[in-house]
């Protein structure tokens, strides 16, 4: 009998210490993610930065009376496709110093930047894309989606809305057409299921889901009214431990810089 507990104590003991190995690996694995979409980030500001200073120069010394807003966001987007390698990368979303700083991908099948970085490698926080659904960036109704909600990299960052709702309360989204500029209005939490069945993408599609949300009760935070002859910008998290909720930030579009 003393044998029998003494091997279930030895088991037990090595159990305990499988399980901080694998605890320890994890927390270092997740530790380095975070580094690195951090030294991510920081460069691409540092690009975005560099040529607001340069334009900003250029506009000062040559006594432009209006901003070439739309050479500006064409050129970062062309440094930043040039940077990765790339020619997928169709936008740059920026909500603010220490929000939300991420470049914006696109491909035919959306699923394909779920786990993958903006050069088609692995990545588990995967890279912010545009859904396939939408035709371009000048449709009315954008839908973004991104990870990762564990470790709050991409749109990940949302979740924090209650404390930090004003580093996403404004977004700046630049593009081949300008620079969008864009109010947060609502944030919703919502299940994957329920929401799967409304096309956001669509004008009615759209409106359903707003109206319905407030049917439901399910509005997080409400910050104004929905314009049904504005256009808008969802944010889509993926979903949460369980696979079922996920978080929707909707943005009105206000102003398009050229």
């Amino acid at each position: 009998m003393q044998k029998v507990k003494k091997i279930i104590s030895i088991l037990f003991i090595a159990l305990l210490i499988i399980a901080g190995i694998f605890l320890i690996v994890s927390y270092k694995g997740k530790k380095q993610v975070i580094d690195d979409r951090k030294d991510e980030t920081e460069v691409n500001i540092a690009i975005v930065e560099e040529l607001e200073a340069i334009f900003e120069g250029e506009h000062n010394s040559k006594n432009i009376q209006k901003k070439d807003y739309l050479k500006l966001s064409k050129e970062l987007l062309k440094r930043l496709n040039e940077k990765y390698n790339t020619d997928k990368i169709v936008a740059y979303l920026d909500t603010g110093k220490e929000g939300i700083q991420e470049i914006v991908a696109f491909n035919s099948n959306s699923d394909f930047y779920d786990r993958r970085n903006i050069n088609g490698d692995y990545d588990f926080s995967g890279t912010v894309f545009l859904y396939k659904e939408n035709e371009g960036l000048d449709d009315p109704y954008l839908n973004l989606f991104g990870h990762s909600m564990k470790d709050k990299t991409r749109l990940g960052k949302l979740l924090d809305y209650q404390t930090d709702l004003d580093l996403i309360k404004n977004a700046k989204l630049y593009t081949e057409f300008g620079i969008y500029e864009y109010k947060l209005t609502h944030i919703v939490e919502v299940n994957s299921n329920w929401y799967d069945k409304y096309p956001t993408w669509e004008k009615e599609g759209f409106l359903d889901f707003i109206e319905d949300s407030k049917e439901e009760e399910i509005f997080q935070k409400e910050l104004s009214p929905l314009n049904e002859e504005a256009k808008y910008m969802l944010l889509n998290t993926c979903f949460d431990d369980l696979g079922n909720e996920k978080l929707i930030a909707v943005y009105e579009l206000k102003t398009i810089k050229k």
